[in-house]
């Protein structure tokens, strides 16, 4: 329906919530795997020394007991259970590493989400036709360029590796076949890491290309921003009748505390300032009503009607207007400019202050 028109607003946030619920997050396998490629390199390079003398020692430990004379069905039975046994105990750390950092890798590219979308059936995905228009689709072109390119990098890296080994190895074979595995397994740890460096290089643009592609993919057209505009806020028109409403109810509202004020400070017709100041209620003298222009001419002529002091004191009136709002009480730094007023007006009343 959209397809004609332009994505011009990225992703609300409603939407990208959308998105991850059906599974939709930006998410590399392959930033993953290199992830657990060269942490599982670190680990036996880490362990290494270790599983190879306690392999040792159960070796020679087991051909002291039993020598080298026909072994009997118990004998092969406990060494197949002791074999067991003991490639758990090497295999279990390597194994819970990997693990940990599988799910480390996968957490810091997504967060955490459990989401059963994916288990659910879609008779769309064997759909023929959608079938070839995936297949030639930009997303599948793409894959394709990145696969070529893996395999150009790390297929050209491990072959000059390879070939530096082979140059070498004959070289080695004369120290001693002790050395030239020690040798080998020194080239082979460097050939490891350096393809497991280069898998995690394009593995990361990999992952940014992912982000790119799927803030695309999410982004909006103008009718889609308005419809979900209208789904989480309501209709424009209709909002904006009820802020005229509650505009209209608070102007009411103002008016008639307008009635209850002590003194309506003015500048002596462009604005008007109502004050009120109840010892028991208010920790100090309260703005109830403030207005310009018209609505501070309806302000004077509804404290006239009323017998509210109208006074002129335009520096205050200012002040007043500008630095409070509606129902909040004054600042400190106007409470002796205000209190004089106050005392006027309660002097012009015959009432003590």
């Amino acid at each position: 329906m959209n397809s004609g028109e332009e994505k011009r607003f990225p992703a609300t946030p409603r939407r990208r919530e959308e998105a991850r619920r059906r599974g939709e997050v930006a998410r590399s396998a392959d930033l993953s795997a290199a992830i657990s490629l060269l942490a599982g390199v670190l680990l036996l390079k880490l362990l290494g020394g270790a599983y190879v003398l306690q392999f040792v020692a159960w070796a020679q430990g087991f051909w002291s007991r039993f020598g080298v004379g026909d072994w009997t069905v118990e004998e092969v039975q406990e060494l197949f259970a002791q074999g067991v046994f003991m490639g758990l105990k090497l295999l279990l750390p390597l194994g819970l590493g990997l693990l940990a950092v599988a799910l480390l890798g996968g957490v810091g590219q997504v967060g955490l989400s459990f989401n059963g979308s994916g288990l659910v059936p879609q008779f769309s995905r064997i759909d023929p036709i959608k079938g070839l228009q995936r297949l030639f689709s930009t997303r599948s072109l793409v894959e394709l360029g990145k696969g070529l390119l893996k395999m150009a990098l790390l297929g050209g890296l491990a072959y000059s590796s390879l070939r530096h080994l082979m140059d070498m190895l004959p070289l080695w074979l004369l120290s001693g076949p002790v050395a030239a595995a020690g040798h080998v397994a020194g080239e082979t740890y460097g050939l490891v890491m350096k393809l497991g460096a280069a898998y995690l290089l394009v593995s990361a643009l990999d992952y940014a290309y992912q982000r790119y592609s799927l803030e695309q993919r999410l982004r909006m057209t103008v009718r889609e921003w308005k419809e979900e505009l209208r789904q989480t806020e309501g209709d424009p028109q209709v909002r904006m009748r009820i802020r005229k409403r509650q505009r209209e109810m608070a102007l009411r509202r103002m008016l008639l505390d307008v009635k209850t004020a002590d003194v309506v400070v003015v500048n002596p017709t462009h604005v008007a300032v109502a004050l009120r100041y109840r010892e028991d209620r208010d920790p100090a003298p309260r703005v109830v009503a403030k207005g310009k222009g018209a609505l501070a001419q309806r302000l004077r002529q509804i404290a006239f009607r009323h017998g509210v002091v109208i006074m002129e004191d335009p520096p205050l009136a200012r002040a007043l207007y500008r630095s409070v709002r509606v129902g909040q009480v004054i600042p400190v730094e106007l409470y002796k400019a205000v209190a004089e007023v106050l005392a006027f007006v309660w002097k012009v009343k015959g009432r003590v202050a």
